[in-house]
């Protein structure tokens, strides 16, 4: 999976309950975050406000195990860790938690919150 992710390809990836899909994502995201991206802005989004701030504390687990040395280049100081987003100083990377919107008007001004244009599929 993540090595098409490497290589641009779109991937769907159908695994049963339980087997670490949201921790193999998390572990992809941390890698990114952490070493790969600069001035990057990652958008973690939920059905509910709650999940999406459980898989940036998920995140932040990860890096907490790592060690002192994989994260030389992290500054407490300058760096922002809470609840709804992680951001490194030193490579301007940010992740952020957020709601899902529920409407096309909701999508809309939350796009123009973060100067993004967000679409929604809806189902029917």
């Amino acid at each position: 999976m993540h090595y098409l992710q490497l290589k641009n390809i779109d991937v769907i990836l159908c695994l049963p309950r339980q087997h670490f899909k949201t921790w193999s994502s998390v572990v992809w995201y941390s890698w990114i975050y952490l070493y790969q991206a600069t001035n990057y802005t990652i958008i973690f989004s939920n059905k509910q406000l709650q999940d999406s701030q459980e898989n940036l504390k998920r995140i932040m687990d990860v890096i907490e195990v790592l060690p002192p040395y994989l994260k030389s280049h992290m500054n407490p100081k300058y760096d922002t860790d809470n609840i709804n987003m992680l951001r490194i100083a030193e490579n301007n990377n940010t992740i952020k938690a957020l709601s899902s919107p529920k409407d096309e008007k909701s999508a809309d001004k939350l796009g123009k919150k973060l100067n993004i244009k967000l679409y929604i599929l809806y189902l029917k």
